[in-house]
């Protein structure tokens, strides 16, 4: 008899289907004081966050890098980006009014430019909710598609698999030689034995001690002054009570604010070139252009750091630190330069 060969092949692709084995997402936790969050699984990737030890983050995958570059780590855990995390769409491909995505998928970047890495992507129709706009880029917040990478050397992984179930697994069956032990016999036991009869016995009440009613500092009280007659016509004289002695209040301590937690640190990696600041009135002295377009990324800051921007003038460079806006420029932030690097 002749068999289809469409319904063998069938059978082996069901098979398979049911050996592919579902990965679940799985927890773990920093293990190391403060460890770098990047756009790619690499370690000459942007740095988008850092996190700290001891926080909890969600594994969505593992990577492999096959032929790593010297010292670089050949593990890495693909990542849940963490909230407050600042990320970017192009502003063109939005719905201004309704704040939406208008194309059918948009790529949310590290920053704003399309030579940051790209860390997740949203669909048509999704709405996003804005934190401010630079040019043709606007920061928004973090989705919850959106991910990142970390070094899984610097991650403990918390066992997330539920223990297995008793009716999962299969019951064991005894010998046929060993017999079951019958239970023990337990004796029911003895009552208890009813309580002692006590009677009741008369008691005469002690006579009531004879207390002096005189205290010991008794305060002699004064004899009684002989009534005033009223003279006639006179309107009746009334006494007033003493007044009352005030109290003082109990002291009642202030109430004690509640303590602010602190914003989470706003790390960024940014690449560009080194140039004078035009205006008299900006917030620093130097500033970080485009390297295509020539316009400003950032106001530059190295006051912590105590690095000199002047020999840099006009070089490609990578800068590392942390970012906020003046208000006076509410348009371009100011990165405090924690490290420093020229571009290759």
């Amino acid at each position: 008899m002749k068999t289809n060969p469409r319904f063998g092949w069938l059978a082996l692709i069901l098979i398979g289907l049911l050996g592919i084995e579902v990965s679940a997402e799985e927890t773990a936790t920093v293990n190391q004081k403060r460890i770098n969050v990047r756009g790619q699984a690499s370690l000459y990737s942007e740095v988008v966050t850092q996190l700290q030890k001891g926080e909890t983050v969600t594994i969505l995958e593992e990577i492999t890098v096959e032929k790593p570059k010297p010292d670089e780590p050949a593990k890495w855990a693909k990542i849940k980006m963490p909230a407050n995390t600042p990320v970017w769409v192009f502003v063109p491909y939005l719905d201004l009014a309704t704040k939406t995505i208008s194309v059918s998928r948009l790529n949310v970047r590290a920053g704003p430019g399309e030579n940051f890495s790209i860390l997740g992507r949203l669909e048509k129709g999704t709405a996003v909710k804005e934190i401010r706009t630079v040019d043709d880029w606007m920061e928004i917040e973090t989705p919850a598609n959106a991910y990142a990478f970390v070094a899984s050397g610097y991650l403990d992984k918390t066992d997330s698999k539920p223990a297995a179930t008793a009716a999962a697994q299969p019951e064991k069956k005894p010998a046929p030689a060993e017999a079951a032990a019958p239970p023990p016999v337990t004796e029911p036991p003895p009552p208890a034995p009813p309580p002692p009869t006590v009677e009741a016995v008369k008691t005469e009440a002690p006579p009531a001690p004879v207390v002096d009613t005189k205290p010991a500092d008794a305060v002699p009280v004064p004899e009684a002054q002989p009534k005033k007659e009223a003279v006639p016509g006179a309107p009746p004289k009334t006494e007033t009570p003493p007044a009352a002695e005030a109290k003082p209040l109990p002291e009642v301590a202030p109430p004690v604010p509640p303590k602010e937690e602190p914003l989470p640190r706003r790390l960024v990696r940014r690449e560009g070139i080194v140039r004078s600041t035009v205006s008299i009135q900006a917030p620093t002295y130097y500033e970080l252009v485009s390297p295509e377009t020539r316009k400003t990324i950032n106001y530059l800051h190295a006051e912590k750091s105590g690095l000199k921007l002047k020999p840099l003038k006009g070089k490609r460079i990578i800068v590392t630190g942390e970012e906020g806006v003046d208000p006076r420029w509410p348009n371009t932030p100011v990165i405090e330069i924690e490290t420093l690097e020229l571009a290759p």
